[in-house]
């Protein structure tokens, strides 16, 4: 139940994730080759758990096509485990071009441990808070 309201939530508040002005003005590079990242405003919390949504520019295409993916993630911030809820992919980058691919209505997978050097690892350590530097 809970899956589908924030399904909704999702559409009604992000109806068009692709357009250039949305894309602009509120997503934040989590890294310098602006691969990864983050929408700054979608920090949900439900204790100690954090959803967000991500997308990344793949420098080659996927199986499927995709250029560029969105992720809504959950960060389990006191095991420090992550896990993905829903995934999207698009032929462009930025999240443009065709919708090749969406894995809407999934059952989330497991949590598993966060990476040490990896994306996963900077994401989660901004949004549970454990750092406060970023660039808005």
């Amino acid at each position: 139940m809970k899956n589908i309201f924030f399904s909704t939530i999702l559409i009604f508040f992000f109806p068009n994730l692709n357009s250039s002005s949305f894309f602009t003005n509120d997503w934040i590079s989590i890294e310098n080759e602006k691969k990864y990242f983050l929408h700054k405003y979608f920090f949900s919390k439900d204790r100690h758990k954090r959803r967000v949504l991500e997308f990344q520019n793949l420098y080659l295409s996927s199986m499927n096509g995709a250029m560029s993916i969105e992720l809504l993630t959950e960060y389990d911030c006191k095991k420090y485990t992550f896990r993905l809820v829903n995934h999207r992919g698009f032929s462009k980058f930025n999240l443009s071009g065709k919708l090749m691919y969406d894995w809407k209505g999934f059952e989330p997978r497991a949590f598993v441990g966060v990476p040490f050097a990896s994306p996963a690892k900077k994401v989660l350590n901004l949004v549970c808070g454990y750092t406060r530097k970023i660039n808005f």
